[in-house]
């Protein structure tokens, strides 16, 4: 059995499924990191992937078996409001009910918010919402 590692996971789900981003090149894994330029680069307008924690295992009595349901924190950073929204609807919707293949079946995988959320913009003019996605899978 391969290991769970949901923040990888859904990156590379949103890499394969979503027209919205790619990998390294506006898809990041990790926290935010500062706009830069030059290869590799990291734009503006992008998004940030980092598994989190969740609630505790659910244990399954009489078994070794638990339901574990780590969280994954998505950030989207945007110069301009509308389209940063779009693009952290093209994320929200992509992950709501995703079934990422990694040699492991997720139970579910579930967007924690009805609509992207809108936290702010920056002193640089930058736009930012977040997601928050809950992975169930069982070890």
């Amino acid at each position: 059995m391969m290991a769970y590692v949901p923040g990888l996971d859904m990156l590379n789900y949103l890499d394969a499924h979503s027209t919205a981003v790619t990998g390294n090149t506006n898809l990041f894994q990790g926290i935010v990191r500062a706009p830069t330029t030059g290869s590799p680069g990291v734009p503006v307008e992008c998004v940030f992937v980092l598994g989190d924690a969740g609630p505790p295992p659910f244990r399954v009595l009489g078994t070794a078996t638990e339901i574990r349901q780590p969280t994954v924190s998505i950030l989207v950073r945007s110069s301009g409001f509308t389209t940063g929204q779009t693009l952290a609807w093209a994320v929200h919707d992509a992950l709501q009910s995703a079934s990422p293949s990694t040699g492991n079946a997720y139970m579910d995988v579930q967007t924690q918010q009805s609509q992207p959320n809108f936290l702010e913009q920056d002193k640089n003019g930058h736009y930012f919402w977040s997601i928050n996605v809950l992975t169930r899978y069982q070890t």
